[in-house]
């Protein structure tokens, strides 16, 4: 069948030509529906049975000086399998022109025929039920690789349970009324290829036994689906299996929301864009890219696996509040622009190497932002990688209620000080401590604002400080002459095994004078030896500051104002302890000793704090709680 107006030895476009019919076609010919050898466009082809297709033919809509066009093969249900030869395209067993009922008989097409066709035209497959990829080793894509494309097209689902491979340079696009869903096997890409996942209604499940899409493709992968109120799931749970694009970018839109469960991962400066209500990961869902991450929610996105992005920007476009989490693994991380909603909501940046900000970080109204560079606490005294938090010009602003910067210094002595320009509100910029030696240092700033990194282990103080045989162990951070007057938050680590051993010191505990000013909370002490003389305590000697949401589990001793967690809270200065508790053992041999406290004055406070201390003591003042 010759196109009614093919171009010829002139130019032209192909015209249309359909060989249709209301219940069964069989065709088995030739059709040409070419551009002209001079221009114009390759024209459109049908081959359509109401209910029943059997295609073996050849259609050629080839355009030598213009744009191929496109043969569309058109029946109810569709099954793809495969074949080696073009023999008997419909292996259904039932004779196709027999089909005159006008049922949903099921039409076979194989991947011989389908790539015989990408041979010479664009392809599209619509079902006007389902398309099924049968368990064979379907193999699709022309025997030459060229630009052409081939579209699935269902009105209700498109599947597959087992691995099948798409070959070829042009795109691949599957599309589905009620929903998209591989369940078995991969589905792999080759080199150029680009692919789509649509659905305007149900879900697109890639719960694979191997990862969904293994892509080398400048085309990259883009899933999209319209349906409201629905979950795209990337991942098996408790597998890495996921998407995966070596060369080009991923897209996921998403009506509802994203949880991913598995990999998402784009090598060589490919790009992931997440669009949806709620972006998540859980299990091992995380997101690898050498490119850009771009997100754009409604609600939450947050992004706690074990995360591995070049640059990183994204937007809340929600009517209420929303919050922002992103979990950087390894690297250099590189924030080119966050919001949150008009109406705010919190962002949290954690990375394990540095953070440069060259772009505007927005709350809007009344959020805080956190950036956390050395993430997993690898500075150490010793070596290791050292990070911070940089600004690429004074444009790049973050506009926050409070923010609050984690980095490590060149110096406790020396911080890090964060312009006006890039941080305009509440600004609190912790150094990190992520050693012993490093919490020793905290001596040499006691004005500073630190933050524990990663749990701490002391073991090696037992042995610290030796005179005249005896080891004195870790020095108290502040004394009596210069207190600690700084901010110290644990991030709920802890330090163990702390040895302190001043039996003629006063004011001794891990912080041995924290004054007025001072705030100190969210640590943790196990396994403590603390002996020193007057006011004793495993956290603080004496404190006049706030403690809260901290502990202490050792042993604590010395003769007068003892306590598990602060030896003496200082009366009349607003001294707080709260949501606090000590365990382990106190002994005073002399008066006030206590399981939480050794003595508190008057104006200070303790609250929801208890102890389960053993305390035992030589004079009066000896009490479960507090001296």
């Amino acid at each position: 069948v010759p196109s009614p107006s093919g171009g010829g030895l002139g130019g032209g476009n192909g015209g249309n030509i359909t060989v249709w019919s209301d219940n069964s076609t069989l065709f088995s010919g030739q059709i040409s529906a070419r551009g002209g050898l001079l221009g114009g466009d390759g024209g459109f082809v049908e081959v359509s049975g109401k209910s029943f297709l059997s295609y073996s033919g050849f259609t050629d809509t080839r355009a030598p000086m213009g744009i191929t066009g496109t043969l569309l093969l058109d029946p109810s249900d569709v099954t793809i399998t495969h074949s080696t030869s073009a023999t008997d395209s419909n292996i259904s067993g039932t004779s196709s022109i027999t089909q005159t009922d006008g049922g949903t008989a099921t039409s076979t097409l194989t991947d011989f025929t389908i790539n015989a066709a990408l041979n010479s035209s664009n392809v599209t497959v619509t079902g006007t039920q389902n398309i099924v990829i049968d368990t064979n080793a379907v193999a699709l894509g022309p025997v030459l690789a060229n630009s052409y494309t081939l579209a699935l097209n269902a009105a209700a689902g498109i599947s597959w349970t087992s691995a099948w491979t798409y070959t070829n340079n042009g795109a691949l696009t599957l599309s589905a009324g009620t929903g998209i869903s591989g369940t078995g096997g991969a589905l792999t890409l080759s080199p150029g290829t680009g692919l789509e996942l649509k659905t305007t209604a149900g879900t697109i499940n890639v719960l694979t036994a191997a990862d969904l899409i293994a892509a080398s493709a400048p085309g990259g992968v883009t899933i999209s689906n319209t349906a409201p109120g629905g979950t795209l799931t990337v991942g098996v749970v408790g597998s890495t299996n996921g998407i995966t694009s070596t060369a080009g970018a991923i897209t996921v839109n998403e009506a509802g929301s994203i949880n991913i469960t598995g990999t998402i991962a784009a090598a060589s400066g490919g790009a992931v864009n997440l669009t949806a209500t709620t972006i998540s990961e859980t299990g091992l869902g995380l997101i690898s890219t050498t490119g850009t991450l771009t997100t754009n929610s409604i609600s939450d996105t947050t992004l706690s696996g074990a995360n591995t992005v070049a640059a990183f920007t994204t937007i809340n476009s929600n009517i209420g509040t929303s919050n922002i989490t992103l979990n950087d693994a390894t690297g250099n991380l590189v924030l080119t622009g966050i919001s949150t909603s008009l109406y705010g909501g919190n962002v949290s940046i954690y990375n394990t190497g540095s953070i440069s900000v060259n772009g505007s970080i927005s709350t809007h109204l009344g959020g805080d932002v956190s950036l956390r560079a050395d993430s997993l606490g690898v500075c150490l005294s010793t070596g290791g990688i050292c990070s911070t938090v940089t600004f690429g010009s004074t444009s790049d602003v973050v506009t926050a209620t409070t923010t609050n910067i984690y980095y490590d210094p060149s110096s406790y002595a020396s911080p890090t000080t964060f312009s006006t320009s890039n941080v305009p509100g509440t600004l609190n910029a912790y150094m990190l401590v992520n050693d012993v030696t490093q919490l020793q240092a905290v001596n040499t700033n006691l004005s500073g604002t630190y933050a524990l990194g990663t749990n701490i282990d002391a073991t090696a103080t037992s042995g610290w400080n030796v005179a005249a045989g005896v080891a004195a162990g870790f020095t108290p951070i502040g004394n009596s002459t210069t207190a600690f007057t700084g901010t110290f938050d644990g991030l709920g680590h802890t330090i163990s095994n702390l040895t302190i051993n001043m039996p003629t010191t006063d004011y001794v505990g891990l912080f041995g004078v924290a004054n007025a000013a001072s705030v100190i909370s969210n640590i943790g002490l196990l396994g403590d030896s603390i002996i020193g003389q007057v006011s004793v305590g495993g956290l603080v000697g004496k404190n006049s500051g706030t403690v809260s949401n901290s502990y202490a589990s050792g042993n604590v001793s010395g003769t007068t104002f003892v306590g598990g967690l602060v030896g003496f809270n200082n009366y009349g200065t607003g001294a707080s302890i709260t949501n606090s508790y000590a365990m382990g053992n106190v002994a005073g041999t002399n008066t006030q000793a206590g399981g939480l406290v050794g003595y508190t004055g008057g104006g200070s406070s303790i609250t929801n704090s208890h102890a389960t201390a053993n305390v035992g003591g030589g004079g009066t003042g000896i009490g479960g709680l507090v001296g």
